[in-house]
């Protein structure tokens, strides 16, 4: 399935539609026009960013046929029942443990030196002055 650009969102002229989306409209900004210069004065499709409802719809089922293309993509190249979640969770439970394991070495080394400084405190103090 080859998916192409459509030219159609901005061939259609949308003050010639019969249906508009009023709220699209009302949430638009009007374009800063200077005011001084009235006699080129722009039209409402100039001013405010108007989608009618078919181009709406339009835009809508061009979403939808990509997602119905990509999804037959990856059937066709990782067969139907590939699922790469399996695999992506056993590699996040060995970083997870690699990362517990370098902590808790970490820790159990940082508990073997505060103790030996505590015990070299308490037996040796003279070595501490």
């Amino acid at each position: 399935m080859n998916l192409t650009y459509s030219d159609d969102f901005e061939s259609d002229d949308s003050s010639n539609d019969p249906i508009f989306t009023p709220s699209v409209k009302q949430m638009t900004k009007p374009i800063d026009t200077p005011k001084s210069n009235k006699e080129n004065k722009p039209d409402n499709n100039e001013i405010y960013g108007v989608l009618s409802f078919q181009k709406m719809n339009n835009i809508i089922k061009q979403r939808e046929e990509y997602l119905k293309w990509q999804q037959a993509e990856n059937t066709r190249i990782w067969g139907e029942n590939f699922s790469p979640y399996s695999s992506l969770d056993k590699i996040a439970n060995r970083i997870a443990l690699m990362q517990v394991k370098e902590v808790t070495d970490l820790l159990g080394k940082t508990c073997d030196d505060f103790i030996e400084s505590l015990v070299h405190t308490e037996f040796f103090p003279e070595n501490n002055q």
